[in-house]
């Protein structure tokens, strides 16, 4: 079991990146596993932070058009509706021929 003073220890020397893990693991007599599984867990840290948007609060939740569990708002209908008035300008309106895609739990 390891210590909480070995386990901040190690994290001092994975941060500092002087030394690799197979040699923190012999300097600190624990095994190469230990000395990864800090470090993986102390770059997803890392990259969890640097992966938050600071705008605010993102909402999940269901999109009330197709149904996936989505950031709101939901991108892909938002594309889907791009498309259709796109058509609808052009003249090419993919409803008059019944190509509209709508999903069947769709109302």
């Amino acid at each position: 079991m390891l210590t909480q003073t070995m386990i901040n220890e190690i994290r001092m020397l994975l941060a500092e990146e002087k030394l690799s893990q197979r040699q923190i693991a012999t300097r600190l007599g624990v095994s190469r596993g230990t000395v990864n599984n800090l470090a993986t867990a102390l770059q997803t840290t890392r990259t969890q932070r640097s992966e938050v948007d600071h705008s605010g609060v993102q909402r999940i939740g269901r999109c009330p058009h197709c149904g996936a569990r989505v950031q709101l708002p939901c991108v892909a209908c938002q594309a889907r509706a791009y498309r259709r008035r796109q058509h609808h300008r052009r003249g090419f309106c993919s409803a008059s021929v019944g190509l509209e895609y709508d999903p069947p739990w769709v109302a």
